[in-house]
């Protein structure tokens, strides 16, 4: 172990030169699961760990709440009113509410009432995580956390990569404008999404990718975009809707008249937008589940839950655990305890859940369009970070999909974010070539 991390400082200090990156702080954690040995450079370090901070959520939560946990949306209909409530189903969107729509036919529904009630009392938290910051609020990666979801809270704009300037159209529901200030690029794409307070007006500017020519932008309002997503599939499987609809906010169910209850994915279908996709949302919602009570779901009582359990295992976890997702600045962990959280899921009935849920380096997830390959035998399963001067990277060498090689790597302090994913390309060589 002592030779392979003299080889990891000096792959970091020839990397700080070619790359200029002598103000970047670089944490490494290693543990040999054959030999049952360990090592580190700056292993109790603190770090920002970005979106690694959803291996602690996603553990967690498989232990907690099992593999077959699914959220509800219910809907409730009588000749007055329609009720609908959210269960935050993160992964509802609109071939959901087509199939409820559908369900009514067959039920015998032609028309819907006209006064709806609409209920996102899921959960009375801030709708954002603690430490997001305001100005990306209006971005899709900073989607509203709320009750009611449809298609993430997110409206995709595309542009056409064949014109002169990108012009922008969006596949959204309701009133969805968008006007936008920008240029080409065939580099990666840089650019700002605004939104104006109470409508779905974006303005977007910066510069596009011609690779990927797609924008997202988080709705202002979760219910108000699931109600005109489900007026949609409604009117789409022939169901009438009067034009003179009243929606109101608040809890009416009623026991009396037809009651249909759409669940969502399993868990274990959940956490692959989680940790291979890296999907903000869906760990907030499994945060603010872990801390669910009889009357609401809490971020604050899901963090305490999370630490809790953490306790119980014998790990020392995060120093700093603000959100699920990792959005925030505000977190803070080091190298050698992710890699502890890591070691201890070798040994959980949920491992096998769980290394499916990550990312496979040149193949699935957020390690997909890594280009350098890796030995026929060794593939990496692992959790990728990124936030503005943030890159980490933390999971499973494996040799034959088995792991062999525990490893986190957390960097922070960059110039250039493109130079920390060249880093963890030279890491994980070296560490391959090093076995």
């Amino acid at each position: 172990m002592r030779e392979l991390l003299l080889k990891v400082e000096k792959l970091v200090a020839d990397w700080e030169k070619e790359r200029d990156e002598k103000g970047a702080r670089v944490g490494c954690a290693l543990f040999c699961v054959p030999l049952g040995e360990g090592g580190n450079i700056d292993g109790d370090k603190l770090f920002i760990p970005a979106s690694n901070n959803k291996l602690w959520t996603s553990a967690v939560a498989l232990d907690q709440l099992g593999s077959q946990y699914r959220w509800e949306t219910q809907v409730h209909i009588t000749p007055d009113q329609l009720m609908i409530q959210g269960g935050g189903d993160p992964g509802f969107c609109f071939e959901d509410a087509q199939k409820i729509a559908q369900r009514l036919r067959v039920r015998g529904v032609e028309r819907l009432p006209k006064k709806w009630w609409i209920n996102n009392g899921w959960c009375d938290d801030h709708p954002w995580g603690a430490g997001w910051k305001w100005d990306h609020l209006a971005s899709g990666y900073c989607p509203r956390i709320e009750g009611l979801i449809m298609e993430g809270n997110r409206i995709h704009f595309q542009a056409n990569p064949q014109t002169e300037i990108p012009q922008f159209c969006s596949h959204g529901f309701g009133k969805v404008r968008v006007s936008s200030h920008c240029t080409w690029t065939d580099g990666e794409s840089e650019v700002v999404v605004q939104r104006e307070d109470h409508t779905n007006d974006f303005y977007i500017s910066g510069k596009l990718s011609r690779r990927e020519p797609e924008v997202t932008g988080a709705v202002w309002s979760g219910p108000s975009y699931f109600v005109e997503g489900f007026r949609q599939a409604c009117l789409r499987e022939g169901i009438q809707i009067s034009e003179k609809t009243q929606i109101l906010y608040g809890d009416r169910l009623d026991e009396k008249g037809l009651r249909l209850i759409h669940y969502s994915n399993p868990l274990s279908q959940i956490v692959l937008q989680i940790n291979r996709e890296s999907n903000n949302l869906s760990a907030e919602i499994l945060l603010r589940t872990l801390g669910k009570s009889s009357e609401n779901f809490s971020e604050e009582k899901g963090i305490h839950r999370v630490l809790r359990v953490l306790h119980n295992w014998g790990l020392q976890g995060p120093t700093q655990y603000v959100d699920g997702s990792g959005l925030s600045m505000d977190n803070l962990s080091s190298p050698n305890a992710i890699v502890e959280l890591l070691a201890y899921q070798l040994h959980s009935p949920m491992f096998p859940l769980f290394l499916n849920s990550l990312s496979r380096y040149g193949k699935v997830g957020t390690l997909a369009d890594r280009k350098t390959s890796l030995p026929s035998n060794w593939d990496v399963a692992a959790k990728t970070g990124s936030l503005v001067n943030v890159r980490t990277l933390s999971g499973y060498f494996l040799q034959n999909q088995s792991p062999i090689m525990v490893f986190s790597l957390l960097i922070n302090g960059l110039s250039e974010e493109a130079n920390g994913e060249d880093l963890q390309d030279r890491f994980l060589h070296m560490l391959a070539g090093s076995m």
